[in-house]
Order: structure tokens, then sequence, then C-alpha cells
């Protein structure tokens, strides 16, 4: 064999061995590239990591209305982690998923969408785009805008996406299929609603979703404390329960240290916790807390691991940046009902940063149902004649909680 057969044979080896070097190098970018479509910042496992980890855990409180060519039917008590918002939940992920660049349009085109076939979802807060994403499982490219409400609407052959926070109003063109939504919205089963401007067109908060038909039971509820014992508490938050770093102030209050860490037990089951820059498991997620989505779902994780034993859950109330991080707070639910404290606090608050939870506030409360006793409610007429002489809030039906007990009462935030 000539020496130069032989040097191309080399040669031949040489660049398939580097072909072969570089297929595999791209294979393995693969997981890379493609989490960056949803996190620039984010490797394969860190991608793998928020898949695991995802805000669709996170419970929220959302009204809806299905609206079509035979009336309006509505929830007003449904959550985002139940059953019934499974369907819903699909078409909007898609509709995000799928979505065009928002513009800008006038609160009538909103109206007029509300007004067409289409589906109407009520956060009963303004939450940041990215979280209202990340609660249905989308992602979406609209950084700067707390939403409130969203509407899928049909216009024409096409589904188009409507969304606000009650001040700005945008659209975007999607790619769900006309037939996907029909089908949705006839599928549903609910009860007759209207909207405030509806039934009064001076109404100063149009878009009150509310019952038309006779209004449901809402029973009454026992309200206790509601602390584990404080070695579970510990337990749940890494604590070492036989630390002698462990006392009972003249109040009440037993305060327990385990390193920097601070918790104190008040006797009405207030937790107050202080984590005094040490990072836990229990505190944190398995990696940097990089977005305002992974903020919620850290704080959500944190408190959530405290409540047991009770009719109530906790749902997100509202996220906001902080000179540090971020301040993430809750209200309880029962059954989608959303329960208010005497007090106007929320049922907890958490202080985030890069790192997870550096303290928080939580009141423990166990709620339980009555089997035969129920709340005492205004009909729905009366209940917007003295809401038109009020300060101008939404319209709802609530539960608050009186220190003993929780009854439904109407509500304007």
């Amino acid at each position: 064999m000539s020496k130069k057969y032989i040097n191309m044979l080399q040669n031949i080896m040489i660049l398939l061995l580097s072909v072969s070097a570089l297929l595999l190098f791209i294979r393995q970018q693969t997981g890379s590239s493609l989490a960056s479509l949803i996190d620039p910042g984010q490797t394969g496992s860190d991608a793998a990591a928020a898949s695991a980890e995802s805000l669709t855990s996170v419970d929220t409180v959302v009204r809806i209305a299905v609206s079509g060519s035979y009336g309006r039917y509505g929830d007003l008590h449904m959550t985002s982690t139940s059953d019934g918002f499974a369907r819903i939940r699909n078409l909007l992920q898609e509709a995000l998923g799928s979505a065009d660049s928002p513009t800008v349009c006038a609160e009538q085109d909103f109206r007029t969408a509300l007004d067409s076939t289409s589906i109407y979802c009520d956060w009963t807060t303004p939450l940041p785009m990215p979280v209202v994403a990340g609660i249905v499982g989308a992602s979406t490219t609209v950084q700067d805008l707390n939403v409130r409400r969203m509407a899928l609407s049909v216009e024409q052959d096409t589904v188009t996406l409507f969304f606000t926070n009650d001040a700005r109003y945008l659209r975007c063109t999607t790619k769900v299929s006309v037939e996907a939504l029909l089908n949705l919205i006839s599928g549903v089963q609910m009860d007759t609603v209207a909207f405030a401007y509806e039934l009064d067109d001076s109404a100063s908060s149009p878009y009150s979703l509310l019952h038309t038909g006779e209004l449901r039971n809402y029973p009454l509820l026992t309200s206790v404390s509601a602390a584990q014992s404080p070695d579970s508490l510990l337990s749940a938050l890494g604590f070492n329960p036989n630390t002698n770093s462990r006392y009972t102030e003249s109040n009440g209050t037993e305060v327990v240290r385990d390193g920097e860490r601070t918790l104190r037990i008040e006797p009405d089951s207030t937790l107050l916790y202080d984590g005094g820059g040490t990072v836990t498991p229990e505190t944190s997620l398995s990696g940097d807390v990089a977005s305002t989505e992974d903020a919620v779902l850290c704080a959500f994780r944190s408190l959530n691991r405290l409540i047991s034993n009770s009719e109530a859950n906790l749902c997100l109330k509202n996220v906001q940046a902080t000179q540090n991080g971020w301040l993430v707070t809750f209200d309880y639910h029962v059954n989608g009902v959303l329960l208010r404290l005497s007090s106007g606090e929320p049922a907890a608050q958490a202080e985030v940063d890069t790192t997870g939870v550096t303290s928080f506030a939580i009141r423990l409360r166990r709620y339980s149902a009555s089997e035969s006793e129920y709340s005492l409610l205004l009909p729905l007429l009366q209940a917007l004649a003295i809401a038109s002489d009020g300060d101008g809030g939404e319209l709802s039906i609530c539960y608050v909680d009186s220190g003993a007990s929780a009854s439904a009462a109407w509500l304007e935030e």
C-alpha cells in the first residue's frame, strides 16, 4: 500500500472523528439550548429543576365567566389547581404560548370581547404577567405588566387574547382554534352570572362578576388557632427540636433559636421566622431564586408545609419587588371562597431574596364547616345598591374571620 494512500486514509479517519465529536457536542448542548428558550440564564439541569418545581402547584382563586349566544355562565369560586380549571388552564397555556406581540387597545374593545363568544378570567388581584403565565404552565414575553383580568374571545376566524390591570388594556392574536374555544364553552356547566355593568351601568367596578340566580348556601365556619405541636413545626422548618436555645416569654410566646435562625410561636398560633442569613432546604429552592416566579414558588413551598388539618388553603394575594428581593403575600380560601382576617392583614407573608425565604409571618388557623348553620347574606340587588354608595371597590362574597367563627359576607374591596 502506497504511503500516499495511507495518508489519505488517516485524513479520512481524522475527519470522521472530528464530525463524531462535533455531533456529540451538539447533542449534549441541546438540553441547555432548549432551556435557554425558557430562561437564557438556565443550564439544562436548572431547567429540569424549574420544570419539577412548577408554579402550577401554587393556588390562586380565579373567577370564570363563559359567554355565548345562549347567555353568560360562570363560577366565582374556582381555584387554579382545581380539576374544574384544568381545561381552561390548557387553553390559556396554548394562548399564551402562541400569542404574538401585544398591542394597546381601548377598554371598549375589552368589553366588546366579553360580550362576544368568550372565556373570562379574573385573578381577583393584580399579579405579574410572568407569574400568571407560570400558574397556567406557560411562558410569556410580557414582563412589565401586572394583570388582573384576561379574556379569550372569538373574532371572525381567530381567537384573541385580551388582558388588563384596569388601567392598560392590551390584545394579541393567538393560534388557539375557534373550534377549541367553542368546544370548551359548550362543555361547561355553571351558574348564570353577569358583570356589574350589565346590572348597573353606573357601577364603579364594572367588571365585578356576580351570580344572578339564587345565592348558594355558605356554611358558617368554626375558627380556631391551628399550630401543630411545637416539635412538628420545628421539624417542618429544619430546626433541631432538642435545641437548648428554647424558652417561653412572659406573654406565652415560645422562642426557639437554632444557630442564626429564630422562630417565635405566639399564643394565637402566629409564627414569626427570621432566617438570620441562613439558607436551609425547607426555605429555599434547589437553585438560586432568580425571578419573581421563583420567589412566589419558594414562599409558597416554605409556608404551605405548615398548613395541616384545615378546610382552608393558602392562595396567592400579591408579590412585589423590594430593595433586597421580593415580598410575597397570601390569603386563605375555603373551597374557592376568599377568607379575610378581621384585622385586614394577610394570612401570611414572606420576604425572599436570591437565596430563599429570609423571614416570614403566618397566622395558622383551622376552619371547619358547619353542616346545619349558614351565613345570612343580603340579596344581590340590595348589595349592589349599598355598594353604589361605597368607595367603588370590587363587590364579592368572602368569608370574614371574626375570631371564633367565620361567616360569608358581601365585601367591597
